[in-house]
C-alpha cells in the first residue's frame, strides 16, 4: 500500500508542529533540528528510533509556511522533499494536508481552498473558539469526514481507562483538569481529553467560568450530575493532568510522553481517510467548542449588565449580567470570596436561565484587587510541542 502523501501548512507562534509532526512522518536530520526554536523536539526525538518509530503509512512531501527560508530550514530539518510558494500549490501534488498552525483565528481562510478540492484536511487545535465558526468550517466538507480536527492528548496513552480501571472507579462523581498557558489555545487539551474518558452524561445543565491573571476555570455539570472542572493555569508551570473522582476510587492521569501522542492523532487521521475508523463527530466537536466558548466568552449572549452591591473581601465593585461578572483581582483571593461572588451572579442571573432554556446561566469573573500591585514576571515553561 503506497504511503499518503500529507502536504504540511505552518507556522504560528509557539507552535512546533510543522518540525514535529513532519519529523514523526519522515524522519530527521539531527543537526538540522538541533536549530529548530523548540528545544524540546530534538530532546523527544533523539529518544525514538528512526525509521521504526515514526509514522509507517505516511509522508510529509510538501510544505508551505509564510516564509520560505522558515520552510526551507523544516524541511531540511525534517526531510521533507519538496517547498513550495503557495498554500494552493499543495493542490494535486498531496493526498492530504496538515493544517499545523493553532491560530485558530485563520483556520477557516486556510481550510477553505483544501476542502473545496476534495483533500482530507487535519486542522490542528482548536478548530475554533465558537461554535458560530465552526459549524461554519465544518460546512466547509465537500463529503463526510472530510475534516479531521482535535488535540493530540485525547489519543494519549495516559488519558485512556481500562474496564478494569473503570471498575475500579465506579461511577464518576467528579473530575478535575488542568493545563498551563491560555484557555484560548490549550484549553482544548484537556477538555476532550476529558469528554472522552467521561462519555455521554447528557446534556450540560451548568456551565461557569472564572478568570483571574492570565488563568482561567471552567466548571461543568452534566444531566448525569457529573461534575468537573477545567483550569488554565496561564503561566504558571503546570502539567497536562486529569483526575479522576469515583463512587469507589480515585485516579490521576498526567501527560508524559507527547511524541507518541502527537503519532497516534496522526495515525487517527491515517485511519479515517483509510476507511478503518469513522470521522470526527459534529456534536463532539461542538461539545468542545461550547465548554472553550464559555471560558472566553461568556457574555456572548449580549444580555444588559446590572449593577450589583459592593463586593467583600476587599474587592472592587461587581458588574453583575445574567451571563457575566466582571471584577479584577491581582493577587491572593479567598475561596469563600469568590464563591460569595458567583452565589450573587447566580441570583441576579436567574432569569437568564428561563429565558435561554438550553443553559444555564454562564458567569465569568475577572477580579482586580484594589491598590495591589502584584505583577510580577516569572519563566514560562513551554508544553513540549
Amino acid at each position: 500500500m503506497d504511503k499518503i502523501r500529507f502536504g504540511m501548512i505552518g507556522l504560528s507562534p509557539g507552535n512546533g508542529h510543522p518540525y514535529s509532526w513532519s519529523a514523526i512522518c519522515n524522519g530527521y536530520d539531527p543537526e538540522a533540528m538541533e536549530t529548530c526554536p523548540f528545544p524540546v523536539i530534538p530532546r523527544y526525538l533523539a529518544k525514538r528510533k528512526f525509521p521504526e518509530d515514526g509514522l509507517q503509512e505516511a509522508q510529509v512531501t510538501h510544505i508551505w509556511t509564510q516564509s520560505r527560508a522558515l520552510s526551507e530550514h523544516i524541511a531540511l530539518a525534517s526531510r521533507i522533499p519538496n517547498v513550495v510558494d503557495r498554500p494552493e500549490d499543495l493542490i494535486g501534488q498531496v493526498d492530504a494536508v496538515l493544517l499545523a498552525r493553532d491560530d485558530y483565528e485563520l483556520h477557516e481562510e486556510m481550510s477553505r481552498p483544501f476542502l473545496a478540492a476534495g483533500l482530507p484536511v487535519f486542522v490542528d487545535k482548536p478548530l475554533a473558539v465558537d461554535r458560530k465558526t465552526a459549524d461554519r468550517i465544518w460546512k466547509l466538507q465537500t463529503y463526510e469526514g472530510q475534516l479531521f480536527t482535535g488535540t493530540s492528548f485525547r489519543y494519549a496513552r495516559e488519558f485512556s481507562l481500562t474496564d478494569a480501571e473503570r471498575e475500579a472507579l465506579g461511577e464518576l462523581v467528579y473530575v478535575d483538569a488542568c493545563v498551563m498557558k491560555s484557555w484560548d489555545k490549550y484549553g482544548i487539551h484537556i477538555v476532550e481529553p476529558v469528554l472522552s474518558l467521561i462519555g455521554d452524561q447528557g446534556p450540560i445543565r451548568d456551565v461557569r467560568s472564572a478568570s483571574a491573571g492570565d488563568a482561567t476555570i471552567v466548571q461543568a455539570e452534566w444531566g448525569s450530575g457529573l461534575l468537573a472542572t477545567f483550569t488554565s493555569l496561564g503561566s504558571i508551570p503546570a502539567p497536562v493532568a486529569i483526575r479522576l473522582f469515583g463512587t469507589k476510587g480515585f485516579k490521576e492521569m498526567k501527560l508524559e510522553d507527547t511524541y507518541s501522542a502527537f503519532k497516534a492523532s496522526l495515525q487517527a487521521f491515517v485511519d479515517v481517510i483509510r476507511g478503518r475508523t469513522a470521522p470526527v463527530r459534529y456534536d463532539e466537536v461542538m461539545r468542545i467548542m461550547e465548554l472553550i466558548e464559555c471560558g472566553l466568552r461568556p457574555s456572548a449572549a449580549g444580555r444588559d449588565a446590572v449593577k450589583s452591591e459592593e463586593a467583600d473581601a476587599g474587592m472592587d465593585k461587581v458588574k453583575v449580567s445574567k451571563v457575566e461578572v466582571v471584577q479584577a483581582v491581582k493577587g491572593p483571593l479567598s475561596a469563600d470570596a469568590v464563591e460569595a461572588a458567583l452565589a450573587r451572579a447566580d441570583t441576579a442571573g436567574s432569569g437568564a436561565a428561563d429565558a435561554d432554556a438550553s443553559r444555564s446561566v454562564t458567569v465569568r469573573l475577572e477580579w482586580e484587587r484594589k491598590n495591589a500591585d502584584l505583577e510580577a514576571s516569572r519563566d514560562k515553561e513551554e508544553m513540549a510541542e
